[in-house]
């Protein structure tokens, strides 16, 4: 089942799909609108603002963390 979320001010939200269509797999680097297809792009979009991956993630995930001083941590499937 695809859904689309959005990231907006750390918080993610469901878009609602009002057109009852099925809508794509998406994610969104709003300040380009760039769209990310691939971990590695977005790899490349959180280490420039400084995130890296957590040392100990689960198998079925990809995590990311802002460093040993911040609690902030970005979990995605791996199979985005």
């Amino acid at each position: 089942m695809s859904e689309v979320w959005e990231f907006k001010n750390g918080v993610m939200w469901k878009v609602a799909n009002p057109g009852n269509r099925r809508p794509q797999e998406v994610l969104v680097y709003l300040p380009a609108t760039e769209i990310i297809t691939s971990h590695q792009m977005l790899e490349n979009r959180l280490r420039e603002k400084g995130w890296v991956h957590y040392p100990r993630m689960p198998l079925e995930l990809i995590q990311y963390h802002k460093g040993p001083h911040s609690d902030d941590l970005l979990s995605l499937p791996r199979d985005f």
